[in-house]
């Protein structure tokens, strides 16, 4: 290998890359002098090549840098001087800030591009061009840090007034805090919304929702040998404009008795019951997504649905929680605290005999 740093001149290709002369820069034929005389490009790949043709327009002279594995790489030959930085590993090349600092001073260039990705949204290489004297074409290291931490970033966009996916500004601790946050009052959607609009949420929300819902639902029935799971929903008082008939205060949805055991479905329509309210089970609602894709009573799993009257807990045409929600809310408690007594032994798995 040659020493190091090691400088090369490229080929020039001269008109196939130059820009057309609609997409001409303001620097272009010198009306305005640019503000360094040399770039060096910490990356490789189509972004160099476009930084080297922009700096190209701009009669700024270009470094590209590049790794063992790189040597004939397009940018190399298009940049007005290439430096080796070293190995393929990326760990010790384009993500070594000393060598590109290195690089830079070595071949005097003014400033740093870092492309995208490697070090683009490192805040401390940022800090580290301007130790060294440098200009850094990028955002500040504090926009940096605010824009590359999932949890800055969004406080940020809140403060702005910028929309954002329902969720929380501080990180959470385990699957039970996740399920529990992103589950509580979180609409997927209040309106008819473009589609588009719809599936960011779906993945935003419903999606994570439903990866830390599988991990808690898992880690108790590996804990007790047995777990319940309580899937509540809202429904309308009323069918619609064609079947304006009340409907019951609860729907019980356990597929039909395939989705848990009898006993957990017993349960929660005698407590109801004995709270006074009307239940249904299975109409008009037999289950859903939850009650298909986690109810598994043969192996101790065990899902139903409760389809909860709107009108019991909420003004239907405002949208707003009425003066009976924590009586409902305080209900619901008393239910997970009646299903909390069922033996361990009538929920966990069993064998179905076959005569």
């Amino acid at each position: 290998m040659d020493g190091f740093p090691h400088t090369v001149k490229p080929r020039r290709f001269p008109s196939p890359f130059a820009l057309p002369p609609s997409l001409h820069s303001c620097y272009h034929a010198g009306a305005v002098s640019p503000p360094f005389g040399k770039v060096l490009i910490a990356n490789r790949g189509e972004i160099a090549v476009r930084v080297i043709r922009a700096c190209r327009e701009m009669g700024i002279a270009t470094v590209a840098v590049y790794s063992e594995a790189d040597r004939e790489s397009l940018h190399v030959m298009l940049a007005d001087e290439a430096v080796l930085l070293g190995p393929a590993p990326a760990s010790e090349s384009y993500l070594s800030i000393p060598k590109i600092i290195a690089m830079a001073r070595a071949t005097r260039a003014g400033a740093i591009h870092p492309g995208y990705g490697f070090l683009a949204e490192n805040a401390a290489f940022a800090e580290a061009c301007a130790a060294a004297g440098l200009a850094w074409i990028g955002p500040p290291p504090s926009a940096i840090r605010s824009m590359g931490d999932k949890m800055a970033a969004r406080r940020v966009a809140m403060q702005m007034n910028v929309p954002v996916v329902p969720g929380t500004t501080e990180p959470l601790v385990d699957d039970a805090e996740a399920a529990r946050v992103v589950g509580d009052a979180q609409e997927i959607y209040g309106q008819r919304i473009p589609v588009d609009d719809a599936i960011r949420r779906i993945e935003g929300l419903y999606k994570p929702y439903h990866r830390a819902l599988r991990r808690l639902f898992t880690r108790v029935h590996r804990d007790f040998g047995a777990a319940v799971l309580i899937d509540c929903h809202s429904m309308p008082s009323t069918a619609g404009a064609k079947d304006e008939r009340p409907r019951a205060d609860v729907v019980l949805g356990d597929r039909y008795g395939t989705s848990c055991v009898a006993v957990v479905a017993e349960t929660i329509e005698t407590t109801l019951r004995g709270k006074g309210y009307v239940v249904s089970r299975n109409k008009p609602y037999a289950g859903g997504f939850i009650t298909e894709h986690y109810g598994n009573p043969a192996v101790g799993l065990h899902a139903i649905q409760l389809e909860i009257n709107r009108a019991l807990y909420m003004d239907e045409r405002r949208y707003e929680k009425s003066a009976a929600f924590a009586t409902v809310a305080a209900d619901l408690e008393t239910l997970a605290e009646r299903l909390a007594q069922i033996p361990i032994q009538e929920v966990r798995p069993y064998r179905a005999a076959a005569e």
